[in-house]
């Protein structure tokens, strides 16, 4: 159908807004400069943005949307299999006789994924 073009850049385009916030958090951990969570008068995080943007810019520019557009459909069957693989593991804990069972378990789902 006609609306089979329209999600993809709609996955791409959503997280955006929420780069920001993820610099300020990581900033916060430790995990990134602490500029990049830096916090004006305003209370926004225009460092982050800029940061966040200007890749954005820069991936949008260089990499052909095909190449895009794979990566996406990639990183989201990604993103499932990692949320599988927590599930199976907090919904069954290995039995004490078995220890790598649940390991085991995760790796099978997610070669098959």
């Amino acid at each position: 159908g006609g609306g089979a073009p329209c999600p993809p850049p709609a996955v791409a385009f959503v997280p955006i807004p929420a780069h920001p916030r993820l610099f300020h958090a990581l900033a916060q951990d430790g995990l990134l400069p602490p500029s990049l969570g830096r916090v004006d008068a305003r209370g926004n995080l225009a460092q982050g943005a800029l940061v966040s943007g200007a890749a954005m810019v820069l991936v949008a520019s260089l990499v052909p949307f095909a190449r895009l557009d794979d990566a996406i459909g990639g990183g989201v069957l990604l993103c499932y299999a990692i949320a599988d693989t927590s599930l199976l593991t907090l919904r069954r804990a290995s039995p004490p006789d078995d220890p790598g069972r649940v390991r085991l378990l995760a790796a099978v789902f997610n070669a098959v994924a």
